[in-house]
């Protein structure tokens, strides 16, 4: 199913928003076939109907403000982690023509490839002598990124290559 993830213009032909986290859950509301009511029943009586309705609305006019613990139990509904909510709203924002469907597989990898990155860091760091947390700058994340990003690719690059010599010259099994 394509998601559309054009930027919604408000009623009347105001100018269309860039694209918000509201747009993104309604869009995995859309691709998931979650309606508003399940919402609310997923949330077993922590979110309310009527609430629902005017946080999510597409008339961006007739939109209320979200409170920070219905977002939480919003994703919790949907089954969404903060890790894939947080990633998807920066690929909606940085590449808003693409769908949701395009983003999510590099969503989901980007995901479980940050789950508990930060504690898995500071745990190899304490096993290297020598240096002490003050030696831990912020532009040495650009670096650990190029690294990630060059591992990517070969693995990658290598499954592409596996996947062309199973499949033969055909494109296919044998």
């Amino acid at each position: 199913m394509m998601v559309s993830t054009e930027p919604f213009t408000p009623e009347g032909g105001g100018a269309a928003s860039p694209p918000s986290f509201i747009d993104f859950i309604l869009q995995w509301m859309e691709a998931s076939g979650a309606t508003l009511r399940d919402l609310v029943e997923a949330s077993e009586g922590r979110l309310n109907l009527t609430r629902v309705g005017r946080i999510l609305h597409r008339n961006l006019e007739k939109r209320s403000a979200i409170r920070m613990d219905e977002v939480d139990e919003i994703l919790r509904a949907l089954k969404i982690n903060h890790y894939h909510f947080a990633l998807a709203v920066e690929m909606i924002r940085e590449s808003p023509a693409a769908t949701l469907e395009k983003h999510m597989p590099f969503i989901k990898v980007a995901a479980v490839a940050m789950s508990n990155l930060p504690l898995l860091f500071r745990e190899a760091f304490e096993h290297i002598n020598g240096l002490d947390q003050s030696d831990v700058k912020d532009e040495h994340g650009l670096a650990i990124q190029r690294i990630v990003i060059q591992n990517y690719t070969m693995v990658y690059a290598d499954m592409a290559r596996r996947k062309d010599e199973r499949l033969g010259p055909f494109g296919r099994d044998f």
